[in-house]
């Protein structure tokens, strides 16, 4: 919930395993303005226009002023 209004970025990143390391790489961001109370929006699964191939991702929202909050999400294959 955002106190007040404010801009918010998303950053969509993965983790990707080379050898035994496993990396966070960044896939891209959007910026989206959020009102003050509970915004919701739906994600189209794209970003910068091309589609997300299946896989699990990190949706970071990183507000104007506060603290950022993270979520999992999953990719599907499409019907």
């Amino acid at each position: 919930q955002l106190t007040a209004a404010a801009s918010v970025q998303f950053v969509v990143s993965r983790a990707v395993a080379e050898g035994k390391v496993t990396k966070i790489i960044t896939i891209g961001s959007f910026t989206q303005a959020g009102r003050a109370g509970a915004n919701t929006f739906r994600f189209s699964g794209r970003i910068s226009g091309a589609r997300l191939p299946v896989g699990v991702y990190s949706l970071t929202a990183k507000p104007a002023s506060g603290q950022p909050v993270k979520a999992a999400f999953r990719i599907t294959s499409a019907l």
